[in-house]
């Protein structure tokens, strides 16, 4: 059986093109019969359009769909499981003509997919450095795993982790350069000033974006770059020793909740989203440490980036989250206050309200939490 959908997929250019049609099928192996799939395509500013996303179920491991499409379009696949450790996810582009995928269960990051020119070089790119990409999921997959290591391999890993994104990045930044009239140079280079500000300086930026061709400058990624450029992104997040920055979003009930009611209290707050599987994953961590510690003074504040209000309510509930659960929809305080350029990401503040460890999980996290309360314990 053929499931068959008609969706006219633009990323906003600013002049008008003509929509033609892409046939996109293919076998995803290894997954259950009907297992929910997500098809949603990335917005020029970097997060996926939920507005615009396409939901289907495998049949027997195969798929079909029909697209409009006005300009080859970046976008993500994935699975919607139960159990957010079994989350995969594939990156990859559209354009108009039959693409057909090649992919399996466990390595769904990696499918093959044929039929688009564009896609061809996005997977050339994407050999370039293979390596370093398998070796980040086998180290994130490991993590996943076994959440109770020690902070000495974490700390290990984090740091062999930034080395292989190191070597990506530069990787990143050669691709654009050769290949000035590439969409994939375009979201790239959207992609770092929107959220590697750290790795991209306004000037490398200019320089990347002056050897563009005019189609990419009129392209809806020229907008983000060109506001970078312009000196209209901030990065600057908060650090040891500093005062969290005061904010106030929406709980589940419609109200209006402010990190400054909890002062006096010793406050983890936490950076997420329902599709982030290590967030999800160190969920389980928290609750324990929640039921222990809230009563004698902890406090939770997990603020989501879902632009979906149902995947964050659904999400908050398989995850059994007692704790304070907010809404940052339009990223404006994860992005803007705190300049928040990955999740999961969380911020220990003691109970005179100021940041005392960032980034911290699993036994370190429960053991710096005991060891907080104990001292404010003892002070009374």
């Amino acid at each position: 059986m053929k499931i068959l959908l008609c969706v006219l997929i633009s990323i906003g250019t600013f002049t008008p093109t003509v929509a033609r049609k892409c046939v996109f099928k293919g076998m995803i192996s290894g997954f259950p019969d009907q297992t929910l799939v997500v098809l949603t395509p990335y917005k020029s500013t970097g997060p996926g359009d939920v507005d615009r996303e396409i939901t289907f179920h495998l049949n027997n491991g195969s798929f079909e769909i029909e697209l409009a499409v006005e300009v080859p379009t970046y976008y993500s696949l994935r699975n919607r499981p139960e159990n957010p450790l079994e989350f995969e996810n594939l990156n990859f582009w559209i354009e108009s003509g039959t693409l057909t995928l090649t992919g399996k269960r466990g390595e769904l990051e990696f499918a093959h997919i044929t039929g688009s020119p564009v896609q061809d070089e996005y997977e050339q790119y994407i050999r370039s450095h293979y390596k370093e990409r398998k070796r980040i999921k086998d180290m994130r997959d490991s993590v996943l795993s076994h959440p109770d290591l020690s902070a000495s391999v974490r700390t290990r890993l984090s740091g062999e982790n930034r080395r292989l994104q190191s070597m990506i990045s530069a990787a990143d930044l050669q691709f654009i350069h050769d290949h000035t009239g590439s969409y994939i140079s375009a979201s790239l280079l959207s992609f770092y000033c929107n959220y590697r500000p750290d790795l991209m300086s306004v000037e490398k930026a200019r320089v990347l974006y002056s050897g563009f061709s005019d189609v990419l400058k009129k392209s809806a990624y020229a907008e983000p770059i060109e506001k970078f450029i312009n000196g209209n992104v901030r990065y600057d997040p908060p650090g040891i020793g500093d005062v969290p920055r005061e904010f106030s979003l929406p709980d589940a009930k419609g109200g209006a909740v402010s990190l400054s009611s909890f002062k006096e209290r010793i406050v983890l707050l936490d950076f997420w989203a329902s599709w982030c599987a290590p967030c999800r994953a160190e969920h389980k961590n928290y609750l324990r440490i929640y039921e222990q510690s809230h009563d004698r003074g902890f406090e939770i504040v997990s603020v989501s980036q879902d632009a979906n209000r149902k995947h964050w309510i659904d999400a908050v509930q398989k995850d059994q989250m007692k704790w304070i659960s907010l809404l940052d929809s339009t990223a404006a305080i994860t992005r803007g206050k705190y300049s928040i350029l990955g999740i999961p990401s969380n911020y220990l503040i003691d109970d005179s309200g100021h940041i005392i460890a960032i980034n911290i999980t699993g036994k370190e996290l429960a053991k710096r939490v005991e060891d907080l309360l104990s001292h404010k314990s003892s002070d009374k």
